[in-house]
């Protein structure tokens, strides 16, 4: 038996004496002697004894088994008992202790031996459970494993602390019955996992359990399930959190799948730069096996090393451990191709190289994609002549050559005549087939030293260079050329199964040197081609100063007419229209422009650019919502209630989605009969979407609107639709009136006019009347309703309105 090291607690100090003799006499050594629960504790930290022999009744407050438990609790020193009392209550208090003995006075030294025997051998065995135990957690922990338990007698989980933690955010509640357990395990997995529980002996599964924040977490889960004698069965098992591992798992799958299948090929070599493994690619790349290269360095079968390209040791040696250079590669068949290669260290934990991930990509389709690529950024990519882009460049040298030789050089612009009808009849694709024979021919009718270049669309560049010093032989040279490549282009086309014939126009322009700018040069050479457009197409025309002029007015107009609403620069002067007794029968509303600088502006000047444009539209709004106004007050005055004003309208008006609907609108807002407004329309309406005209015309006469056809036999005129056209009235073009005194060919064709009109039961009325004479002629011809300077100019209302007074 080993010696203790006793404390005796003991409040009868004979007692306390006799027990200490006989430890003492079996060889144990007592360390001090307590008769209270405060000396007992201050012994214990002094003296660390390694057992207690304690009596139940002490002095003080604290009897001796409340001082067991402090003291075991407390020190894990084991005490053993030796009192007198035997009562039930007692001994149950002293059992709830923990006491490691009971011992009765009187005692024999045969008895207090065997009980410190079985007091020390009980010790001993907890404490070493306790240190397994201890262990046991430990690698528990280490290994992130919960120790779990079910009885199906109880139907209850539970399990130790790292169970409870791991299971805190996922299958929660604790210590509950087995169904809610299964509820928190993912709906495809919880089959699987509800069989194992059921089977007997070990099972091992995966599953997925949600957490509290709504997401899944991966579960790994080891059980083992017994039978008990009584018919009921245990399972326990371990389990623990594998969602790293899995995401882990699930990248190196990745990995390995971009490994196999990635287009760059990959070389792994070992910390001495030999081959170890490559990838499906680049045995594809390169035609090398892995078996023919395993253990051998790059550069001795397939990378031709460059003078600045690092070596493996150099690349492992900086920061980052990568590299990345373009070089070149040799196949195992010889060929020979461009490669972007790169290598990245792999490291170990202590930072040491052990590995290099040596890629490479094949620039063969980069490189030719990039030649592709400049090719287009200087070329048309449908007739394969220059671009804009390479013709400025050209155009810049040949400048500065000029400047050398002091040789003129010659720009054409050539523009096809009506190429967007083609589009919209034919098709793009017929388009298409036009531009490119329209390069051939362009490219076959200049020398070589000469360029050729679309600008886009339907637009094309001729630069002739070297044409001599001397400025008449090189416009001389230059129309020849134009005159020649215009004949060239006036020749038939066959596209596809179509026969077309397509002009050119064409505008000229010389320089010599770096006088000018090469923008400058091609907006004179674009001068000259609307020159030849207005002329009459298909035709030369060579750049003029004034053009310049006549555009740079065009611009300020077009400039100015944008802010000339704004600004409340438009007026509308009013002509009386009159009948056979000079009696004002209404008025025609005539648009004006007074700029603050530019004085009156005619309207032949700013009336076709507001077509051109598009400002005609709001114009358009204006004037219309204006002779509404002025209706809205004729109709105070019975002198001029009965009044029709006549107001001209634009195609691209009367074509407008919403022209009825705003026109309506108007009406409606002024509170003014439809049958006092009168809208002008020139013959050009019917060149084109006729049946749409006919269809707002329509519209707008049956709520009472009228309708004029302005300049009558001036231009295009087709009796099928003058009969399908709601026309109140046709109104006969000056140009028929000026002469109508002296030229028979007029008189005869305004009596047919007439004629023709009352025919169709349609009024006729004159413009331009200026003489009593004309008057006469026209009344005995049947025109009765007359407007001119005969009667009136066009004057502001206020004047107007004096004149009808």
């Amino acid at each position: 038996m080993l010696s203790e090291r006793i404390l005796i607690v003991e409040d009868e100090p004979v007692v306390a004496l006799d027990l200490q003799h006989t430890l003492e006499e079996m060889g144990h050594e007592v360390v001090s002697i307590s008769e209270c629960f405060e000396e007992a504790i201050e012994s214990v930290i002094n003296f660390n004894p390694s057992l207690v022999m304690m009596d139940i009744h002490l002095q003080g407050k604290i009897d001796g088994i409340e001082a067991c438990s402090a003291i075991y609790h407390g020190w894990k020193i084991p005490v053993v008992f030796l009192t007198a009392y035997v009562d039930e209550k007692t001994v149950n208090r002293a059992a709830a202790s923990r006491p490691f003995g009971y011992l009765m006075k009187p005692y024999h030294a045969k008895e207090l031996y065997a009980a410190l025997q079985v007091a020390r051998s009980r010790h001993d065995s907890e404490a070493a459970l306790a240190r397994s135990e201890e262990r046991l957690s430990i690698a528990l922990e280490a290994s992130e494993l919960g120790i779990w338990e079910w009885e199906s007698a109880i139907d209850n989980i539970k399990g130790d602390i790292q169970f409870e933690r791991l299971c805190g955010g996922l299958l929660i509640p604790q210590n509950t019955k087995m169904e809610s357990m299964l509820e928190a395990i993912h709906i495809e997995d919880r089959a699987r996992v509800q069989s194992a529980f059921q089977r007997a002996g070990f099972f091992h599964v995966h599953f997925r359990a949600q957490r509290h924040t709504g997401n899944y977490a991966w579960i790994e889960l080891y059980g083992n399930r017994r039978d008990r004698f009584d018919g009921s069965n245990v399972i326990v098992g371990a389990m623990r959190d594998i969602s790293i591992r899995k995401d882990i798992e699930n990248k190196l799958r990745q990995a390995s799948v971009v490994y196999s299948t990635i287009a760059e090929g990959i070389m792994i070599l070992d910390a001495g730069g030999r081959i170890t493994s490559v990838n499906p690619a680049f045995r594809n790349l390169t035609g090398y096996e892995l078996a023919d290269i395993e253990g051998r360095i790059p550069e001795e079968f397939l990378i031709v090393r460059q003078e600045n390209d690092p070596d493996y040791t150099s690349v492992a040696k900086t920061p980052n451990g990568t590299w990345s250079n373009e070089g070149i590669c040799k196949c195992h068949d010889g060929r020979v191709f461009n490669a972007l290669q790169q290598i990245c260290v792999v490291r170990d934990d202590d930072g040491n190289a052990i590995q290099f991930v040596h890629t490479i990509s094949d620039l063969s389709a980069i490189r030719a994609t990039e030649k592709q690529l400049v090719y287009l950024a200087y070329h048309d990519s449908l007739t394969k002549l220059p671009n804009r882009r390479m013709f400025m460049d050209r155009l810049k040298h040949a400048m500065v050559a000029a400047d050398r030789s002091q040789h003129y050089s010659a720009l054409l612009f050539i523009d096809l005549d009506d190429f967007k009808t083609l589009n919209d009849t034919l098709g793009h694709d017929m388009g298409d087939l036009l531009l490119e024979e329209v390069a051939r021919r362009l490219s076959a009718g200049v020398r070589e030293c000469d360029t050729v270049a679309r600008l886009g669309g339907d637009e094309f560049m001729v630069m002739l260079e070297q044409l001599g010093p001397d400025r008449e032989q090189a416009i001389h040279y230059a129309e020849r050329v134009a005159r020649k490549l215009i004949a060239r282009l006036d020749q038939e086309y066959q596209l596809g199964v179509h026969d077309y014939r397509c002009t050119p126009s064409v505008g000229a322009t010389l320089f010599r040197g770096s006088e000018q700018n090469a923008e400058e040069l091609i907006k004179q050479a674009d001068i000259a081609m609307y020159q030849s457009k207005r002329g009459g197409r298909n035709q030369l025309s060579l750049f003029d100063p004034k053009m310049q002029q006549s555009v740079i007015k065009r611009a300020s107009i077009e400039a100015e007419l944008q802010r000339a609403l704004e600004r409340h620069e438009l007026r509308l002067h009013y002509q009386v229209q009159v009948d056979v007794w000079r009696q004002a029968i209404g008025a025609e509303a005539l648009l004006r422009w007074h700029h603050p600088s530019m004085g009156s502006v005619p309207p032949s000047d700013f009336i076709p650019i507001a077509e051109e444009t598009g400002l005609i539209l709001p114009i358009g709004h204006w004037v219309l919502k204006t002779a509404c106004q002025q209706i809205q007050a004729w109709q105070a005055s019975p002198k001029t209630a009965h009044l029709v004003l006549a107001v001209n309208v634009s195609v691209k008006q009367i074509r407008q989605k919403n022209f009825c609907s705003s026109l309506l609108g108007l009406i409606e807002r002024f509170q003014i009969p439809p049958s006092l407004l009168k809208l002008e329309i020139t013959e050009s309406l019917l060149l084109d979407d006729v049946e749409e005209t006919i269809k707002t015309m329509l519209e707008l006469n049956r709520v009472g609107i009228r309708f004029s056809m302005d300049d009558f036999g001036a231009g295009y005129s087709s009796l099928q639709y003058l009969r399908r056209l709601p026309l109140e009235q046709l109104k006969i073009d000056r140009s028929f009136i000026q002469d109508l005194e002296n030229s028979s060919s007029d008189r005869t064709i305004v009596r047919t006019i007439i004629t023709m009109a009352q025919s169709l039961n349609i009024d006729v009325i004159a413009e331009g009347v200026e003489t009593e004479a004309q008057r006469e002629l026209l009344q005995s011809k049947g025109c009765i309703h007359y407007q001119g300077f005969l009667f009136g100019k066009p004057v502001d209302i206020e004047q107007f309105n004096r004149l009808l007074s």
